[in-house]
């Protein structure tokens, strides 16, 4: 039963949702989860309801990043009942892309979790709704994302095979054409800084380097990719690479 479906969408909640982005992107995690929370309180106030599922797939990804920069796995634990809300509440709104993003956030959650396959099944249902439905968020890029994101969480759990599916992934990525050009470095990126990780989790640590090598490349060609640059150098020191 759709408890909460509207059609509304509201304006200042969009803005305040992309400055925090802007401010997560460039590294101020406190004041992103402070927007964070005022564009929730906009979008309950205007009704939004698929601007509040989404604002709490958005926060998981603030707290994931200041999990990282402080090794603190409460951040992580906070983070998985984020997505989980957001997921509860994309399905009361009835609103299939924000189903799918809320199933990418916890997909990522479970992955914090070393809950691997359970973080692929969530990926592969993300695909699964957004190959099916039109909007902005069902755009090739953000499909052949996610197919790779699963892939890599089967690969941590010891499939092989699945490097060359994550690899087939990223050139999807490469050929979809509806990214920006900011979203392409940083899902690349992350696409190679995953498959780094899988492979040394293998024992494939020379695999493992040539990946975090062109990770790195790509973070090193846009200064914008701050964050970016910090999470593979902090993986580089914990890997051994």
């Amino acid at each position: 039963m759709l408890l909460y479906f509207t059609t509304v969408q509201s304006e200042k909640g969009r803005r305040l949702h992309q400055q925090a982005l802007d401010a997560q992107e460039g590294g101020d995690f406190l004041k992103a989860l402070q927007l964070e929370d005022e564009a929730m309180l906009v979008y309950a106030q205007e009704k939004d309801e698929a601007g509040f599922a989404e604002i709490f797939a958005m926060r998981l990804l603030t707290l994931n990043h200041l999990g990282d920069r402080h090794n603190d796995k409460r951040f992580y634990v906070l983070g998985a009942h984020e997505a989980l809300a957001s997921l509860e509440l994309s399905e009361m709104a009835g609103a299939e892309e924000q189903v799918a993003l809320a199933h990418g956030a916890v997909g990522r959650a479970m992955n914090r979790a070393e809950k691997f396959e359970e973080a692929a099944g969530h990926f592969d249902k993300a695909v699964e709704i957004l190959s099916r439905t039109s909007g902005p968020h069902s755009r090739k890029a953000v499909v052949a994302d996610f197919k790779g994101q699963a892939a890599t969480n089967r690969l941590n759990a010891g499939k092989l095979d699945q490097e060359q599916v994550a690899l087939a992934a990223l050139k999807e990525l490469e050929a979809a054409g509806d990214a920006s050009d900011y979203e392409f470095k940083v899902w690349k990126s992350g696409g190679y800084m995953r498959l780094a990780l899988g492979m040394h989790k293998n024992g494939k640590i020379e695999e493992a380097k040539k990946y975090l090598a062109q990770a790195e490349e790509i973070a090193k060609s846009d200064v914008a990719l701050k964050v970016r640059r910090e999470q593979i150098e902090k993986m580089r020191q914990r890997l051994g690479l």
